[in-house]
C-alpha cells in the first residue's frame, strides 16, 4: 500500500520535531494530481507553465523547455524503484521535432538536462524521423551520453509508461511492451521530473505510482571485464536497508569467496564468472544480487582464411542474418542488416595493430543507398552497431550525397561521422587495410591511404563484419591481424594484454614519464626526491602551500548532501534536544552565522524551504538543490568547523 504520508502538502514545525533522520527517501510515493489548488503544491517548478487541468499535471513550454519536479521541495527518491505514470501529448507540433518530451530521473539535482550541476537519465518521446521512438539517455553533469533507444516502429508515443530500475539495469515499458532495456548503473537515487521540449509543446501527466523494495542489495565491479589476470574491485556500498546489513558475503564464481562491503579479487583463468552477493541483515533476512565477470584472452595475432567447406560458419559468431562459407569466403546475404563477428566465441583483440581482410560486392541494390557495407572495430560488444555498442565503423555506400567510404565513431550506439574518403572512386576497393596506433587511426585501399584521422576514443575490443539491409550481397576473405604487443605507457589502456596498465606495467615502469609527480597535500614523497608537500620545491609556490584554504559550504545544507531540505532542519532540533549526532557540518547547520547551533537554525530553513522566508547567511544558496558555484567559505571566525563538506563544494 502506498503511504499517504509521502504525499507532501503543507508541513509545520511539530511536524518536523516527530519526524527521524532515518527517513531519506520514500519507499512508495502516489500522486495523482487531484487537488483543487496550484501546480506548485505538488511539484516544484523550474521552468515553464505548469497548471493542475482536470486532475492531470499540464506543461506547456511556450518560452523554451518546461521543467517539473516531483514534490516541494523536489522528493529524493530511492536507488531502485519500479515507477508508472501517463503521459499524453496534447498537441502535435508542426516543425521537424513535432511531439517531445518525457521525464528525468535518478537526478541529483532538481534542474533541467543541460545543467552541467545535474546528473542522472532522461527519457523522452520524439517525432522526428532520424530518430524517432524513445530515447534513453544518460546525463553526467550535463553531457548527454545515448544509453538506448526503443519504440521505432511506433506511430504515436505510449500513453502508459513503466519505468524498473534495478542496480545494473533501466527497463522501459510502454502500454505493457518492453521497448527499452538497458545496462547501465552509473546514477541512482535522486530526483524524479517531467519535461516537454520548447516548440510549443502542451503535456499532461497522471497517476504517478512509485515503490522500491525496503532492502535493496547491489554492487559494482570495476572493470567488469578485461583479459588475464583480471584484478576487479567489487563494492555494495550502494546496498540499502530499512533495519541496516549486518554481513556482506562474496561469492565470486571460481570458487573463491570473501568477506565484507568492499574487496578485491584476481582472476586469473579467461571465462565468464557470475559474482553473487549475500548480505544479511540485522534482522537476520538474507538477500542476494548477482553480476557477471568477463576475464578474456587478448589475441595479438590472427589469421582467417575460411579455407574449409562450404557450409555453416564454424570460427565465427553469427548475430544475424544468413552468413555462410562459399567458394573459401565468408558470404552474408541481407533481408535485414547482418552481422557477424571474428572469433567462436568472439574475440577480444589488442589496443592497436594492423589489419588486412578483402571486401567484394556480389550485387548491386537498385535503391538509393547501393552497395552498403563495412566493418566494425574496437567493439565493445559483438553485436549491432545501433545496439548500445561502441567502436568504429566503416563502410562504403554508393548513395550520391555520402558516395565513398565513411568512418563513424559509435559511443552507445550513437553515431558521429569522424572521417570520409574514396569520394572520387566509381569502384569500392577490394583489399582494406585498417592501421590503429595510440592515438591515429588510417584506412587503406588496394594500396592507398584514403582516410586518416585522430581519435582515440576506443581501443580494443571485437571485429566484426556487416551489410546493410537492401538485399546486399558481400564476400569477406584473407583476415590478417597483427600487433607488436608493446604497451603505450600514457593512454590508460592494457595494450599488450599483461594485465598491468601504464605505468603499472613493466615496460614503462622506467621510462621518465612514470616517474610521478609530487602531490601537494597528501603526506607522501610522490616523486622520491626527499621532500614531501610544501617541503617539496615542486609545492612551495602553488596557492594550496601559500594558505591553507577553508572548507567550502552552502549555509542551511547541514548534512551536505548537496540540497537543502526537511533534514537539514531536523538535524540541528534533533542534536540540541535529543542527543542526536552532531552535524556533518557544524558551519552549514549554523544558517544565521551567529557561531553557534540554535533552534533559529532549524526555523530559518523551515521558512525559507515552506513560507517564503529569509535566505540563510552567506555563503547563500540560490535553490534548494543549490549548484556548485554557491558554495563559497566561512569568512566568520567561530570554533564550528565543517567535518564533512558536500561533493558539490569540494
Amino acid at each position: 500500500m502506498l503511504r499517504e504520508s509521502f504525499k507532501l502538502r503543507s508541513i509545520s514545525l511539530f511536524t518536523v520535531l516527530l519526524m527521524t533522520t532515518t527517513w531519506i527517501f520514500p519507499q512508495a510515493f502516489e500522486e495523482t494530481f487531484d487537488t483543487q489548488g496550484g501546480a506548485d503544491e505538488l511539484v516544484s517548478v523550474h521552468m515553464g507553465n505548469w497548471d493542475i487541468v482536470n486532475g492531470t499535471l499540464q506543461g506547456s513550454s511556450a518560452g523554451g523547455e518546461t521543467w517539473a519536479w516531483l514534490g516541494n521541495p523536489a522528493i529524493d527518491f530511492a536507488p531502485t524503484f519500479e515507477a508508472s505514470f501517463d503521459m499524453e501529448f496534447i498537441n502535435i507540433p508542426g516543425d521537424g521535432v513535432g511531439r517531445h518530451g518525457g521525464i528525468m530521473f535518478c537526478a541529483t539535482a532538481p534542474t533541467q538536462r543541460y545543467d552541467p550541476g545535474t546528473s542522472g537519465y532522461e527519457l523522452d518521446w520524439i517525432d522526428r524521423q532520424s530518430d524517432h521512438g524513445l530515447r534513453l539517455i544518460r546525463v553526467d553533469n550535463g553531457r548527454h551520453v545515448m544509453v538506448a533507444t526503443g519504440g521505432s516502429a511506433l506511430i504515436d508515443p505510449p500513453t502508459e509508461w513503466r519505468i524498473v530500475v534495478t542496480p545494473e539495469t533501466i527497463e522501459v515499458w510502454g502500454d505493457d511492451e518492453l521497448l527499452i532495456n538497458a545496462n547501465d548503473n552509473l546514477h541512482r537515487g535522486g530526483h524524479f521530473g517531467f519535461w516537454a521540449w520548447s516548440n510549443n509543446e502542451l503535456v499532461s501527466y497522471d497517476n504517478f505510482y512509485l515503490e522500491s523494495p525496503d532492502t535493496n542489495v547491489c554492487f559494482s565491479r570495476d572493470p567488469a571485464t578485461g583479459g588475464a589476470p583480471l584484478e576487479v574491485n567489487f563494492d555494495a556500498t550502494c546496498t540499502t536497508s530499512d533495519v541496516g546489513i549486518e554481513s556482506f558475503e562474496w561469492d565470486f564464481g571460481d570458487g573463491q569467496s570473501a568477506e565484507g562491503e568492499q574487496v578485491t579479487h584476481v582472476y586469473e583463468i579467461p571465462d565468464n564468472y557470475v559474482v553473487t552477493l549475500t548480505a544479511t541483515d540485522t534482522n537476520g533476512e538474507t538477500y542476494f544480487s548477482e553480476n557477471t565477470v568477463t576475464v578474456f584472452d587478448v589475441m595479438n595475432s590472427y589469421e582467417e582464411d575460411f579455407d574449409q567447406d562450404d557450409g555453416p560458419v564454424d570460427d565465427w559468431t553469427i548475430y544475424s542474418g544468413n552468413w555462410q562459407i562459399l567458394d573459401g569466403a565468408l558470404n552474408g546475404t541481407s533481408a535485414g542488416e547482418i552481422w557477424s563477428w571474428a572469433g567462436s566465441p568472439p574475440i577480444q583483440f589488442p589496443s592497436t595493430y594492423d589489419l588486412f581482410f578483402d571486401m567484394v560486392f556480389l550485387n548491386q541494390p537498385a535503391d538509393g543507398v547501393g552497395r552498403h557495407a563495412g566493418i566494425m572495430f574496437c567493439a565493445s560488444d559483438p553485436t549491432c552497431r545501433g545496439c548500445g555498442n561502441n567502436g568504429y565503423e566503416l563502410d562504403w555506400i554508393d548513395r550520391p550525397n555520402d558516395h565513398g567510404l565513411r568512418l563513424i565513431r559509435v559511443d552507445s550506439g550513437a553515431h558521429t561521422f569522424i572521417g570520409a574518403g574514396a569520394s572520387d572512386l566509381p569502384e569500392p576497393p577490394t583489399e582494406w587495410q585498417i592501421s590503429i596506433d595510440d592515438e591515429f587511426i588510417q584506412v587503406w585501399g588496394d594500396g592507398e591511404l584514403l582516410i586518416e584521422v585522430q581519435d582515440s576514443t576506443h581501443r580494443g575490443g571485437h571485429i566484426g563484419c556487416w551489410a546493410y539491409l537492401n538485399n546486399q550481397s558481400v564476400s569477406y576473405d584473407n583476415f590478417l591481424l597483427e600487433s607488436d604487443g608493446i604497451e603505450n605507457c600514457t593512454n590508460d589502456r592494457d595494450d599488450d594484454g599483461d594485465g598491468d596498465v601504464d605505468c603499472d606495467d613493466e615496460d614503462c615502469i622506467d621510462r621518465e614519464i612514470c616517474t610521478p609527480s609530487e602531490i601537494c597535500d597528501n603526506g607522501i614523497d610522490d616523486d622520491r626526491d626527499g621532500a614531501a608537500d610544501c617541503d617539496d620545491s615542486d609545492c612551495s609556490e602553488t596557492d594550496i602551500c601559500a594558505a591553507p584554504a577553508g572548507p567550502r559550504l552552502v549555509r542551511g545544507d547541514a548534512n551536505s548532501d548537496g540540497s537543502i531540505n526537511l533534514t537539514d532542519g531536523v538535524i540541528p532540533l534533533l542534536y540540541l534536544f535529543s542527543g542526536g549526532s552532531e552535524p556533518a557540518c557544524m558551519d552549514s547547520a549554523d544558517t544565521n552565522d551567529t557561531g553557534a547551533i540554535e533552534i533559529t537554525d532549524a526555523i530559518i530553513v523551515f521558512g525559507w524551504l515552506f513560507s517564503g522566508g529569509n535566505v540563510p547567511a552567506p555563503p547563500s544558496p540560490t535553490s534548494a538543490g543549490y549548484l556548485g558555484t554557491d558554495c563559497g567559505e566561512d569568512l566568520t571566525a567561530d570554533d564550528l568547523g565543517c567535518a564533512s563538506e558536500a561533493v558539490l563544494c569540494e
